[in-house]
This record gives structure tokens, C-alpha cells and sequence, in this order.
């Protein structure tokens, strides 16, 4: 497939040819080459001058002086031949522009893919294809660039092939720059940095700079003008030499599929490093009844393990151990049946907050030995979601990438709860007490959960978790 080397040599060498003259007429053999039908094209072209020969990426423009300009896409063997007055013409020409000095210009395509558009000249950034062609690796400001990068989850080999990204280097020259780069071509190019985005903006521009120089790149059936050939693949170093050594460290240069391209490089100087993945933690904090349950049922949907503090705490409420040291701290009276009495511990801690300090300063680091072995049983690079009201007061903050903390009005917190007064009651007590602003200032993401489950999921959403 020609690409902006190739393109820019037909265009150098058709312009000293078409400047100055004149279509007399246009006829086709295939019409879908003409995109909205020859005949506009006719009406618009047959007795203007060529004035100008444009390129922009892969594209030409025929300007001409009556304001019109005839955009061709040459796309995988777009070619233009010219043929004297009685010549005969072949089969692959597919249109014909008469010209006044006896000659016609063919445009062949052997496999028919190639189109052309017409436009106002004033007007080329409106028309197809230069309005969705992106700048060139000559123009483009290196940031503009990595930003585009960091926004494809694509392979930097598929993302260099994106025209509206950047213009004019295709599966050619694509293989070049990643090898004179040392890059993979399989690497994300949202995880390119800002130095290899340089470098690959400085390696195309010479090795396109040079292949223009020869005149492009003969490969296989495509040559870019007749009767010229282009040089620039004897300097290739590693398109089309599947099994051959790498220059540089002579390991066998490989060629694998990438989204349907064939794709040359060395998988010693562009080996992946694959970087041990993280396990992200997120801790879902809030008050009692403010939705942290539903936000832990919403990420579990989306892969996420969950860890819930208040499951385990009961958990430990039936060890022997956890009762042994309740009677010594709280004392017997927690204890109720061989089980532990909640609503006196409640009691007791009401009117002896020394004894509820005790009792925290023991619970919390045991709650969190039981997450930090809880995360570390999965495998590198999981999704763990810390569900625990206490979070930041139990400084459990610190296992934490993230941590959103969701809060509710007290009135939805009481219509989720109960219809018993006295337990409403209870519930405004204990949320009172909850350290709000201490957690708010912990917290990396607040969401304020006063709507319905789908409310929460969109917020959610919005959130962007991995």
C-alpha cells in the first residue's frame, strides 16, 4: 500500500507533468471510483487547468483554476500512467482525464479501492478525506501526539496505522520507526511515554525524509509512477525479512499478525518488559445505612473481591479467643450464653468510653490482619474492595488506592433502616459519633448516595475504576 513517501513521489513527479494543462474531458470503466458519480465531475473539471498538486497524509489534491480541487485516495495500489494518443489502455485503468496535449492521464487500481472526492479548494479542510486526515509526523506538536497515545488502548502498531492520529505512515514504515525505537509494536500506546513519543515522532521523520529521497519503497506490485522505481526498500531493516538476523543483535527477525497487518520486528531489541501488575484496593467507607453494601454489590459486578469488615468482626464474635479478651476488657457481662451480648457491649461502652477505646485499640488491627490476608490470597493484579464503616479510624487507609467514602441524608439513612422508633433512634446515636470530616479528608472519591441503586451505578460509572 502506497504511503506518504510513495505518495510524495508520484506527486512529485506528476506536477512538472500536469501544471499548465488543461482536461478536455473525463470518462471512466468503473464509476464507483468517483464518489457522488462522474458526472459532477465532468461538469465541474471538463476545460480547467491544472494549477497545483497538493499531498496531505496518503492523499493527493488536484487543484485547479476554476476554484475546484479533485481529491484522490490511491489506497492499496492506486496508481497513474500516462498514455499517449492511440496507445492502447489496460485493463486495470479505470479513468480517464483527456488532456490538450494529445495525452491521457489513467488512474489504475487493481484491486478498484482507491476514490476520488471533489471540493472547493478554499474549501479542502471540509472535504473528504483531507477533513479526517490528522497532521503529519513533520507537523504534529509532540504533546498533541502523546495525548492522542494516552487515549487508544490499542497497540502503538495499530495507532500509528490511524490516519485521523497521525497522517502518512503506514504498515511499511510503521515496522521501521517502532524497531528504530526499540519499541513492541504489542505495547499499549496509552502506556507509551512522553519520551518514546518523542522518539517515535523523530524516527519518522527520518526515515520518511530518507525514503522520500528514493523515492519510496517498490514492494511487491506497487511502484509509484510508471516506469519509476523507488529505492528505499534496499534500506529497510526489518519489513519483509522475516527469519533474517536483526542487525543489531542478529536474532531472527519475527513477523506476527497485528489486527490484520503483517508486522516485522525483533523480539530481543523490542522485547516487552512486562511490569508486575498491581492489585488495586478500593476501601468503601460511610456511615451506617448510607449505601456502602449496595456501592460493594455494584464493583463486585464489575470483578472487584470484597472484603466486608462488619462479616468478618461477627466472625471473630464466635472465637473463643475474642470472647477471652471481651470479658477481660468490656467485662463478663459481654458474654451472654457462650455468645457476644451486643446490646450490652453497647451499653457498657455508652457509659465508659475508656472501655470502647480498649476495646477499638484491640478489634482494629486484628479486623486488618484479616484484610491484608484477605488481599494477599489473590493473585497479583486483582481488584479488591475493602468494605469497612471504620475505615480510616481503623487506619486501614493505608492499603488503600482508593478510597470512597458515600454519604446520605439522615432521613434516607432512617426510611432504609427500620420502622421501630427506638432502633431510629439508636441509629442516630451511633452516626453521630461517625468521624465525617477526619474520613472526608482520607477520602480520595465522596459520593453523596440520595437517589436510587441506579443513581448510585451511574455515579459509579463515572467514577472510572479499573
Amino acid at each position: 500500500m502506497p504511503e506518504l513517501p510513495e505518495v510524495e513521489t508520484v506527486r512529485r513527479s506528476l506536477e512538472p507533468l500536469l501544471l499548465g494543462k488543461k482536461v478536455l474531458s473525463i470518462r471512466w470503466i468503473h464509476e464507483p471510483v468517483f464518489v457522488g458519480g462522474g458526472k459532477i465531475y465532468q461538469e465541474a473539471l471538463a476545460g480547467a487547468t491544472f494549477i497545483a498538486l497538493k499531498r496531505k497524509g496518503k492523499c493527493l489534491r488536484f487543484d485547479f483554476d476554476n476554484g475546484y480541487s479533485l481529491y484522490s485516495h490511491l489506497r492499496m495500489e492506486g496508481k497513474y500512467f500516462f498514455r499517449n494518443e492511440g496507445e492502447p489502455f489496460s485493463k486495470h485503468d479505470l479513468a480517464f482525464f483527456a488532456l490538450d496535449n494529445g495525452q491521457t492521464l489513467c488512474y489504475n487500481d487493481t484491486r478498484k479501492f482507491g476514490r476520488f472526492h471533489l471540493g472547493k479548494t478554499s474549501e479542502s479542510q471540509l472535504h473528504s478525506p483531507f477533513a479526517e486526515i490528522g497532521p503529519e509526523p513533520f507537523d504534529i506538536d509532540p504533546k498533541e501526539f502523546w495525548n492522542g497515545l494516552k487515549r487508544k488502548s490499542i497497540s502503538i502498531k495499530e495507532a500509528l496505522l490511524d490516519q485521523h492520529l497521525i497522517s502518512g505512515i503506514g504498515n511499511i514504515y510503521d515496522c521501521e520507526v517502532l524497531f528504530a525505537t526499540k519499541i513492541s509494536p504489542f505495547t499499549p500506546a496509552n502506556k507509551i511515554t512522553y519520551k518514546q513519543a518523542q522518539d517515535i515522532l523523530s524516527s519518522a521523520k527520518e526515515i520518511l525524509t530518507a525514503s522520500i529521497h528514493e523515492g519510496g519503497s517498490t514492494i511487491r506490485s506497487y511502484h509509484p509512477l510508471d516506469g519509476i522505481d523507488g529505492l528505499m526498500q534496499l534500506q529497510l531493516k526489518v519489513y519483509g525479512k522475516e527469519g533474517e538476523p536483526c542487525l543489531l543483535c542478529q536474532t531472527p527477525i519475527r513477523r506476527e499478525e497485528v489486527a490484520g497487518r503483517g508486522t516485522y520486528f525483533c523480539p530481543k531489541c523490542q522485547h516487552v518488559h512486562q511490569k508486575k501488575e498491581k492489585t488495586f484496593v478500593v476501601g468503601v467507607t460511610g456511615p451506617i445505612h448510607s449505601g456502602k453494601s449496595s456501592l460493594s454489590s455494584l464493583l463486585k459486578k464489575k470483578g472487584y473481591k470484597v472484603f466486608d469488615a462488619d462479616k468478618e468482626v461477627k466472625k471473630m464474635y464466635s472465637s473463643p479467643l475474642v470472647l477471652a479478651k471481651a470479658k477481660t476488657i468490656i467485662g463478663a457481662k459481654a458474654i451472654k450464653n457462650g455468645k457476644f451480648d451486643v446490646a450490652y457491649v453497647r451499653q457498657a461502652f455508652a457509659s465508659s468510653p475508656a472501655k470502647k477505646e480498649r476495646w477499638e485499640r484491640y478489634l482494629y488491627p486484628q479486623v486488618k490482619k484479616r484484610a491484608v490476608s484477605f488481599i494477599s490470597s489473590f493473585e497479583k493484579g486483582s481488584k479488591i474492595c475493602l468494605d469497612v464503616p471504620l475505615l480510616v479510624k481503623a487506619k486501614m487507609d493505608s492499603l488503600c488506592d482508593e478510597i470512597i467514602l458515600i454519604d446520605s441524608p439522615i432521613k434516607n439513612r432512617l426510611e432504609r433502616f427500620s420502622d421501630d422508633p427506638k432502633a431510629k433512634e439508636e441509629l442516630v446515636r451511633i452516626n453521630s459519633s461517625y468521624p465525617l470530616e477526619e474520613t472526608k479528608n482520607k477520602a480520595t472519591r465522596v459520593i453523596e448516595n440520595d437517589g436510587s441503586i441506579e443513581d448510585l451505578s451511574l455515579q459509579i460509572r463515572k467514577l472510572k475504576l479499573p
